[in-house]
């Protein structure tokens, strides 16, 4: 019986892990877009009239 639950607790942690490492790798795959740049230029610009 402790045999089986051990196998169980194994696979299921296994799959956790490996459903951790997906959402990580999908949280990272999006690149930063290039107009953050030109955003906190105009924030900038922004600031600088309200001075």
């Amino acid at each position: 019986m402790t045999h089986n639950f051990n196998s169980l607790v194994k696979f299921g942690l296994g799959l956790f892990m490996a459903g951790s490492a997906s959402l990580m790798l999908v949280g990272c795959d999006k690149a930063p877009s290039g107009n953050s740049s030109s955003a906190s230029q105009d924030h900038l610009a922004r600031i600088k009239e309200a001075l």
